[in-house]
């Protein structure tokens, strides 16, 4: 058994892994990502070697990558070979994220033994599947793999009727659930009175765009988790994945158990604990920003909100929140810290060299 330090972060689970014999590196945990990937950047500094030219496709569109030689991935008490690895450019993850990423462990770890997040001690234990022994309170899902982890979920639709898909099983996704278009729109999830706002989340090649709705219900096993919020992927490159799945299960929604995966098994053990009547909640501001080298900057805003009232545009940098530079803010307390609703927010933003104060009380936008 070897159990090794997390840090998550904005609902991104990160780990420090060594790749071969190199210095620590940050990478995060992807169970929706089928290989492990290293930044072209550091593999070309490690000395790797990659061939070919491969199509990858994923949230924000598709991005080409260069298949590497076989590795081994290092983490305490844990060696793992993998073959299959791959190499691209992880610039556009270390934009929306702020956070120098340096690779994704894929599915192809994880899948090396039975692997459990524990999301409230920030802590990953990776132990044979015969070692493993399910809490009292835990509950199995079977699951199927397909180079990523698959299981079933039922949704409420505001007609009050259940539907049931397949879904990808995703530690790499901030939200509670993704759903496809195509899903979406087939089984009539809304009614026509329902809010919808229009967001985007990280993706590997691009930013994703996004609609955010709230589902009255969703049952994942025997376990009904209400008033969940839902993000309703807009991408085309997500077409590929949509003859087959419904969408997604991520982090906001799996942060609630203690999760532990076993592919050997065909297995999720779901164990509820202290967050699971958290409710679910977006950001309040309707300020979608990136982090950059000086600060925050504004990449959209949704009209109406209350950034829009206030006249944040897009464009503007962030240099102060509250009275604190932004650059000394990590993602984790910048989400935290927009998901308060009634909690006035102060923006110092600088705008065609000039610097203005931009003052609005937080609400929930869904």
């Amino acid at each position: 058994m070897a159990v090794m330090p997390i840090a998550v972060r904005a609902n991104i689970v990160f780990i420090k892994v060594r790749v071969n014999q190199s210095e620590p590196l940050l990478f995060f945990l992807d169970s929706g990502c089928g290989a492990t990937f290293v930044d072209s950047v550091v593999a070309k500094r490690l000395g790797l070697s990659a061939k070919g030219n491969v199509r990858v496709d994923g949230s924000g569109g598709a991005s080409s990558a260069m298949a590497l030689e076989p590795l081994t991935v290092r983490l305490p008490g844990l060696a793992a070979p993998l073959d299959g690895c791959m190499t691209t450019s992880l610039q556009s993850l270390r934009s929306q994220t702020g956070t120098n990423i340096q690779g994704i462990l894929g599915s192809d770890f994880i899948g090396k033994g039975c692997m459990q997040i524990d999301y409230i001690h920030q802590r990953l234990t990776v132990m044979p599947s015969k070692s493993f022994v399910p809490g009292k309170n835990s509950q199995v899902l079977p699951i199927r793999i397909d180079q990523t982890p698959l299981a079933r979920l039922s949704l409420q639709t505001a007609a009050g009727t259940v539907v049931n898909g397949t879904f990808m099983v995703d530690t790499g996704t901030d939200e509670a659930v993704n759903l496809f278009k195509k899903f979406f729109e087939q089984n009539h999830l809304i009614g026509p009175k329902d809010h919808v706002l229009h967001t985007a989340s990280m993706g590997i090649a691009n930013p994703s765009e996004n609609l955010l709705v709230r589902l009255p219900e969703v049952m994942l096993g025997k376990q009904k988790l209400e008033s969940v919020t839902a993000q309703v992927s807009l991408d085309e490159g997500d077409e590929g994945m949509q003859s087959e799945l419904a969408g997604t299960i991520g982090n906001e929604l799996l942060r609630r158990f203690l999760v532990t995966f076993d592919y050997l098994d065909h297995k999720l053990y779901l164990e509820p604990n202290s967050h699971l009547k958290d409710s679910f909640e977006a950001d309040m501001s309707g300020v979608a920003m990136t982090i950059g080298p000086r600060g925050f900057v504004v990449q959209s805003v949704i009209s109406d909100s209350p950034g829009a009232k206030a006249d944040i545009l897009p464009g503007d940098l962030v240099l102060e929140l509250n009275g604190k530079k932004t650059t000394d803010y990590d993602l984790n307390a910048l989400s935290s810290l927009l998901k308060e609703n009634g909690r006035t927010v102060t923006f110092v933003i600088e705008r065609a060299g000039k610097k203005l104060q931009k003052s609005f009380v937080l609400r929930r936008l869904i």
